[in-house]
């Protein structure tokens, strides 16, 4: 009796693991649908289509990467191994389809951007009345500065404003609904979820300062990050790039707050960071003193850096 209540057991999942089966593959028919639906509008309809429009698609293609996402690890629940090699092919395709319209998307963007500056400098040249000819330096092509983005993180928030500000927000030739576009393609992640009672630019920046311009929380969380990375326990060239780049990273964040280092913090940091790195860098830090004098921040970055360009050389 107790083995059939097994084996009635194991159909009763058997079933259950074919019917997700088959919701998970309508659901990824579904998502092959939408992806041939918009690799025919790019084909057909992208190169006339207005910016506006092609942003949204664009808007559509990140959202198709994270239902793909979601929709890979629900199948990791229930499909069996020998499966998988199979559904994996199926699914990369899919996503490589994404990456080529996300491509071409993009480029037809940027198309756009180039012919939005040529209309400018068209404009500035005629403001002239034919008197001088613009400056050449006006018809130089600048290299596409990418946006930057910003994930939710709040110890990443003053410079992703500081950034952003420079090159959207206080960029006379932008309109309000441009700026709201370019706000929102640049925020990922949580910041992404974040939702306004008004659909306009402003109204989007105010709520995000609001949740993330907290002062006290940001200091915290940049000294907090400095304490708390992760003691080396052998040597590494990896490891130590990552201590450089961890302090110079969050010192940057925290003169952004107008928090300036001096002779104290520095003998701080180097206290903290020396008890961080392993044994062997330890003593060859104790090593290169030569005096019982202090020493200087300037000095302790430089031995992190020679000992870090030293263990590259030797393990190649």
């Amino acid at each position: 009796m107790e083995g059939a209540g097994v084996l009635e057991t194991n159909e009763m999942l058997s079933v259950t693991f074919a019917e997700k089966t088959k919701t998970l593959n309508r659901r990824r028919g579904s998502y092959k649908a939408k992806i041939t639906k918009l690799q025919s509008f790019l084909n057909d309809k992208a190169s006339n289509a207005e910016q506006l429009l092609l942003q949204s698609k664009l808007d559509k293609v990140s959202e198709m990467y994270s239902s793909m996402e979601a929709l890979k690890i629900e199948y990791y629940e229930v499909v069996k191994d020998e499966q998988l090699p199979n559904l994996e092919l199926i699914l990369e395709e899919m996503e490589e389809d994404l990456e080529e319209i996300k491509v071409g998307l993009q480029t037809l963007l940027l198309k756009h951007d180039d012919i939005s500056k040529n209309v400018s400098i068209c404009n500035t040249a005629l403001s002239n009345n034919g008197n001088s000819p613009p400056p050449k330096s006006s018809f130089i092509k600048l290299p596409d500065v990418s946006l930057p983005e910003f994930h939710g993180a709040i110890e990443n928030w003053s410079d992703f404003k500081r950034q952003f500000d420079s090159l959207i927000t206080n960029n006379s030739v932008l309109n309000d609904t441009q700026k709201l576009f370019y706000l929102r393609s640049a925020l990922k992640g949580e910041a992404r979820t974040i939702e306004t009672s008004e659909d306009t630019f402003e109204s989007l920046m105010t709520v995000l300062i609001k949740r993330y311009e907290n002062k006290r929380v940001i200091i915290n969380s940049h000294i907090m990050n400095i304490l708390n990375f992760e003691k080396l326990c052998i040597e590494s060239s990896k490891g130590l790039r990552n201590v450089i780049d961890v302090i110079n990273k969050n010192l940057r964040g925290l003169k952004l707050m107008d928090l300036e280092t001096n002779e104290l913090t520095h003998q701080f940091l180097i206290n903290i960071i020396i008890r961080k790195l392993d044994i062997e860098s330890r003593k060859l830090y104790e090593m290169s003193l030569t005096s019982t004098e202090l020493l200087k921040w300037e000095m302790f970055l430089e031995f992190l850096q020679n000992r870090t360009q030293i263990l590259e050389n030797l393990h190649g």
